[in-house]
């Protein structure tokens, strides 16, 4: 959507649930973009406002996609109607130039990575030695890979030095901002092995935007007559 707003987190609660290769896993391993592309492709998934993270697997239900909870012991009740977000087409790539391309052409793609305690714990330390750039030359195999990131594009430093600008899952307090510099052309923490694109579609919340679907705290988003955008 070219950055326009609204900034759309999809709901890693929700992918976890049901993505048929992610059930029974507790979130921390990683998963595979190829497979996540393709639920995405076949099903809708809604954003993080629907299912805060849990890092655990609680069971494709209406309740664990999408809820509502009342204060108190008053529990909480599934939304069944939500703005959704799928893709229409995906696919894998791998390598620094064509990784470059796809970026250029169509925006952020998302690539497995391995990442050791060395990155987890001791990102700053490390980044800060080389001009904000983390990197160890550390080699890994492909069993190593145990996380997922969003690579958004790529730069140099003022001595040369080639990056990419990643954004990681963590929260803000973790780098700079919840981002990161990755060095640039030596595969590292395997980050151009395993990449995916996919083209994201986002009918639901256009729909929302124009005022042809709207929403309240029970019933969640459906279309509405004679709504601001309604056809007259």
């Amino acid at each position: 959507r070219g950055g326009a707003y609204p900034d759309v987190l999809l709901g890693r609660q929700a992918i976890l649930n049901c993505v048929p290769e992610l059930q029974g896993g507790d979130g921390c391993t990683g998963g595979n973009p190829w497979t996540v592309h393709k639920y995405l492709n076949e099903h809708k998934v809604p954003d993080e406002t629907c299912m805060p993270y849990q890092a655990r697997n609680m069971g494709c239900e209406k309740n664990t996609v999408c809820r509502n909870c009342f204060p108190g012991s008053k529990g909480c009740i599934p939304i069944e109607n939500w703005i959704g977000y799928g893709v229409s087409s995906f696919g894998n790539i791998s390598g620094e130039l064509t990784m470059m391309k796809e970026i250029f052409a169509r925006g952020p793609i998302v690539c497995s990575f391995a990442t050791d305690d060395a990155f987890v714990l001791n990102y700053t330390a490390n980044a800060l030695k080389h001009e904000g750039v983390y990197y160890t030359g550390q080699k890994f195999v492909t069993n190593d890979t145990d996380h997922v990131m969003s690579i958004a594009g790529w730069g140099e430093t003022a001595s040369g030095l080639k990056y990419w600008v990643v954004r990681n899952s963590w929260g803000t307090y973790w780098g700079q901002g919840g981002w990161l510099k990755l060095r640039r052309g030596t595969n590292e923490l395997l980050s151009e092995s395993f990449c995916g694109w996919a083209v994201p579609t986002f009918d639901d919340l256009e729909a929302s935007l124009a005022g042809r679907v709207m929403g309240d705290y029970v019933a969640g988003a459906t279309p509405v007559a004679g709504g601001p955008g309604a056809a007259a």
